[in-house]
């Protein structure tokens, strides 16, 4: 769970769904589909696929940033649109550092933004 400054709740789900939570108590869907398999899919809100989303934090620009746990990836949702893509990782489990889908996790459980910019990963 990240707390967003307006007291919003961004939810990564084991249901495979990005969620926010309104301070109103409105629950809605920013990106996967809750209840669907998971695979490694980029795409547009539900479109998109997440297989065990653990950690989720938000980058400088409003960004999500989440660690897909069983795709072995990093993915990054825009503020704007939810449209999902990988930043790293390919799906393949391994423990390689490298750019893009050159890198290779293992089930990475958590992400947090450091205060120098960089994306940190529980890997």
């Amino acid at each position: 769970i990240f707390v967003l400054a307006d007291g919003s709740r961004l939810i990564a789900t084991a249901s495979n769904a990005i969620l926010l939570l309104l301070p109103t108590g409105r629950l809605a869907t920013v990106a996967g589909c809750a209840g669907e398999d998971g695979a490694l899919a980029d795409g547009t809100g539900m479109q998109a696929r997440f297989d065990s989303p653990a950690g989720i934090t938000v980058d400088k620009t409003g960004n999500i940033v989440v660690s897909d746990l069983h795709s072995h990836a990093l993915r990054s949702v825009t503020k704007e649109g939810a449209v999902v893509t990988t930043l790293a990782g390919n799906g393949e489990e391994d423990f390689t550092d490298g750019q893009g889908a050159e890198a290779r996790f293992s089930e990475p459980t958590s992400v947090v933004l450091a205060a120098n910019g960089r994306t940190l990963v529980a890997n």
